[in-house]
This record gives C-alpha cells, sequence and structure tokens, in this order.
C-alpha cells in the first residue's frame, strides 16, 4: 500500500511536467498559429498595397502615353501644314530681320513668295542678296549696285521681269567684260537707311557704280524717328537730319533704343520660328484681317512689335508766329483777333511746309555729299533716278494729305538741285512718265508698286542715259 502509494507520489510531479509542458505546446502552437495568421495578413496587406501601387503607376503610365500620343499627333499636324504650304508657297513674305545699324533688312537663306500687288518668287542668299555675288573687286567685272526701296527690290514680279535683271541684259557688251547689277532694294528703306546700306556694300563688293532710284517721301521716312535733344528717339529706322546752324546728324539710337524693349528682346527668342516656319510667317502676314474685330489677337499681335512705330510723325516744327497769334489775341479786340489769328495760320502754315522742305532739302544733299565721297574713296561713281510715283501721276481721290502738305514734286525740286550743286548725274524717270497719258501711266502700276510694264519702263529709261556715262 504504502510502496503503491508511494509509487503515485512519485507520478505526481511527472504528471505535472506533463500538464506545463502540454500547456506550454498549446501555448506556442497558438502563438505560432496567430504569427502564421499575422503573417498572412501582412502578406494579404503588402499584395493589397502592391496592386494598389500598380494600377496607380498604371494610371500614370497610361497619362503619360497619352501625353505623348497627343503630342505627336499635334507635332505632325504642324509638319504636315507647313508642308503643305512650302509647296503652295504660303506665308513666305515675312522677309524681314531686325538689325541694330539699319532698322532691318532682308532674312539670310529666306525663300520668298509674294502675293502682294503681283506674284513673284525669290530667294535671298547669306547676305540677303537676290543672287551669290562673290566679295571685293574682280577683274573683267564690271559691278553696279542699285539701291533704293520696294520699288528697287521688285518682289512683286520675277527678279528676271525687274528693271535690274532686264538693265542688265540690255547693258551687255557696254563694258568692256561681264556686266554685273545687283539689286541692293530693301522693302521700307528710307534714303538714310539705302546710304547706310550702300556703306557695308561698297566696303564689301567694290562696286563700280552706285545708282540709288529716290521714292516718294524717302527722305520723310529718313527724319521720322528724330526727337529733340534730351528725349529718347525710339522706332524702327535710323535717322539723319540737318538742322539750321546745327550739325549734321546720322543715327541708329531709335532702332537700338527700341530692340532694347522688352517685348523686342522676348519676341527675338522666336527668330527661329521667324526664319524657318510659314505657320508663323502666315500668321504675321494676316495679322491686320485676323485681328479685326478680336481684342485678343490684336493684343497679342500688338505686344509681339519688334520695335516701337510712332502712328505719328515725332518731327514736328514750332514757330514765333503762334506767340505772335497769342499776343493779338489778348491786345486786340474781337475783330482784331479773327483777324490776326487767321493771318498768322496762313503764316505757321505756309512757314511748316517751307522749312519741313528746307529741313529735307539740306537732310538729302548731306547724305548725298557723304555716299558721293564714300563712293569717290572706292573710286565708285555716284548716279540718282528718280521712281515714277502712282500716288503723284494718279492721286486716288479722298487719299490723306502729305506731311505738311509736301508733294512728289517738291521733293523732286530738292533732289534735282542737290544733283546738280554735287555733280551727280540724275535721271528723272517719273517726269519722263508725267509726259505718257493716263492709260500708258495705270500701266506701271499694280497699286502702289510697279507692274512688269513699268519696270520695262525704267530699263528702257535707264539703259541709254548709263551707257553714255559708262562711255564718257
Amino acid at each position: 500500500m504504502a510502496e503503491t502509494q508511494s509509487r503515485e507520489s512519485a507520478n505526481e510531479p511527472t504528471s505535472g511536467a506533463t500538464s506545463a509542458l502540454a500547456t506550454v505546446i498549446a501555448e506556442s502552437s497558438l502563438s505560432s498559429s496567430q504569427n502564421t495568421n499575422d503573417n498572412s495578413n501582412r502578406a494579404a496587406i503588402s499584395t493589397l498595397r502592391l496592386e494598389g501601387t500598380y494600377e496607380r503607376g498604371n494610371s500614370w503610365v497610361l497619362i503619360a502615353m497619352l501625353s505623348v500620343s497627343v503630342l505627336g499627333f499635334f507635332v505632325a499636324a504642324i509638319l504636315v501644314v507647313e508642308g503643305v504650304f512650302a509647296l503652295a508657297g504660303i506665308g513666305e513674305e515675312l522677309i524681314r530681320k531686325d538689325d541694330p545699324v539699319l532698322g532691318f533688312r532682308h532674312r539670310p537663306n529666306k525663300s520668298v513668295t509674294w502675293r502682294r500687288e503681283g506674284f513673284g518668287k525669290a530667294a535671298f542668299t547669306a547676305d540677303g542678296l537676290f543672287e551669290e555675288i562673290s566679295a571685293g573687286a574682280h577683274p573683267g567685272i564690271y559691278r553696279i549696285a542699285v539701291f533704293g526701296d520696294s520699288m528697287v527690290e521688285g518682289l512683286q514680279e520675277p527678279q528676271e521681269q525687274g528693271f535690274v535683271k532686264l538693265l542688265e541684259k540690255k547693258m551687255q557688251g557696254e563694258v568692256p567684260g561681264k556686266l554685273q547689277i545687283m539689286n541692293c532694294g530693301v522693302f521700307g528703306y528710307s534714303t538714310v537707311q539705302a546710304c547706310l546700306y550702300a556703306d557695308e556694300i561698297i566696303d564689301k563688293y567694290k562696286p563700280d557704280l552706285v545708282l540709288y532710284g529716290y521714292d516718294t517721301r524717302d527722305m520723310a521716312e529718313s527724319i521720322e524717328t528724330w526727337v529733340p535733344p534730351g528725349q529718347k528717339p525710339m522706332g524702327g529706322r535710323p535717322y539723319a537730319i540737318k538742322r539750321p546752324g546745327a550739325e549734321f546728324e546720322i543715327s541708329s539710337e531709335p532702332v537700338i533704343n527700341a530692340l532694347q524693349q522688352d517685348k523686342s528682346k522676348f519676341w527675338a527668342q522666336f527668330d527661329w520660328f521667324q526664319q524657318n516656319s510659314r505657320i508663323w510667317g502666315y500668321l504675321s502676314e494676316n495679322r491686320p484681317k485676323l485681328s479685326l474685330h478680336n481684342a485678343l489677337i490684336d493684343a497679342i499681335a500688338g505686344f509681339g512689335k519688334a520695335a516701337d512705330k510712332q502712328k505719328k510723325p515725332s518731327f514736328s516744327i514750332k514757330f514765333f508766329e503762334q506767340n505772335k497769334a497769342a499776343s493779338a489775341n489778348t491786345k486786340g479786340g474781337s475783330n482784331s483777333v479773327s483777324d490776326a489769328s487767321k493771318k498768322t495760320l496762313t503764316i505757321v502754315e505756309q512757314n511748316q511746309k517751307a522749312s519741313y522742305l528746307s529741313i529735307l532739302d539740306s537732310t538729302f544733299e548731306a547724305l548725298m555729299t557723304r555716299l558721293k565721297k564714300h563712293c569717290s574713296n572706292e573710286n565708285a561713281k555716284l548716279v540718282v533716278f528718280a521712281i515714277p510715283s502712282r500716288s503723284d501721276l494718279l492721286p486716288d481721290v479722298g487719299a490723306a494729305p502729305s506731311l505738311y502738305g509736301v508733294s512728289f514734286q517738291d521733293e523732286l525740286q530738292f533732289v534735282r538741285k542737290t544733283c546738280k550743286n554735287q555733280n551727280i548725274p540724275f535721271l528723272d524717270c517719273h517726269e519722263n512718265a508725267r509726259t505718257t497719258n493716263e492709260s500708258e501711266q495705270r500701266k506701271l502700276f499694280f497699286v502702289l508698286h510697279l507692274t512688269p510694264d513699268g519696270h520695262k519702263f525704267i530699263s528702257e529709261q535707264l539703259s541709254p542715259f548709263l551707257k553714255n556715262i559708262l562711255h564718257d
């Protein structure tokens, strides 16, 4: 009995240990099960997170792919339009490039298709000329350089029909060797711009004869950006002016000031598009039509002007007669005031025109003196001719009056006088056109510019005149 009890007593600790071990194992199994469940939950959560990240990543990829597709379609559409415009010659009239000295010049290496008043195609060289010309003087080549504005440039018809090329064909054989005539006309050039451009061409290409074609308002445009001392000039052209009692001035300061404006700097960054994009060219050419009744386009285009252009001439003339009128108004009665005012008004108007013409006269003489000196230094001869002007031959009813009432006939008076005083050969093609009947005169012009008949007329006038000069 005791022995049995003893055995049971001995077995009690073993049972307790077994129970404790079972409890630990159970707890461990429970813990392991819980850990397994936790790991499974974590794995599931991680999987969900990865799936969410993957879905979001797919969304961004889809958005990026869609953006690239839209951009690619847009670029392809632009290239197609550019190609069509290139084949059709659309958007190729943006021909001027800003220049700090001249104001503007021809864009280099630019293809041109011109549809304003006629139709013509041309291609400018790297120097902005119509054909490749080798620099320097060349034995066996007699070179003539012709300067002026769009009437000389002649984009309104093929260059072969312009008077420069017609003249070159007519006069071959009149000089030993080959005759080469360079077209150096630029749309919108004033007399001072033509003279500054002539400086450049004379130094580089060494022409034997310099021919300048004077057109209406060439001198008015030469002084329009001048402002009185102390003011800041600004505009798209340089100026030249010879005022009474003052030294002759010639300056590109208005152009430099304009090009330093923020908007000029901003749009200068898009020069590549202005040079190469026909879409840009088309929008620029048609800005007046596109901006009509559209304030937004007008505002954008207005900001995009390369240089501030004054709508009204900056040049003005003040007279002491106005002070005399004020004095008469304060001293006299009502009748005397009226008479004095009318008389003073007439005097002022007459003096304005006379003073304005005097300044144009003295400035033109100073410019031609300067140009002739440069020509003489390079052994070149200077010749001037007047281009027929439709505004004088066939004036439109209701046309805006010229500044201070100065007509083209008034301008030609000081051109003739200067050429006579400076011993510069001068041919008045305008006066010769006046001797023809109205029907013949109308054949000379599209609207303002010369037709092929007009260019033929000038070549026929210049040919015998230049032959006499060359044979002297």
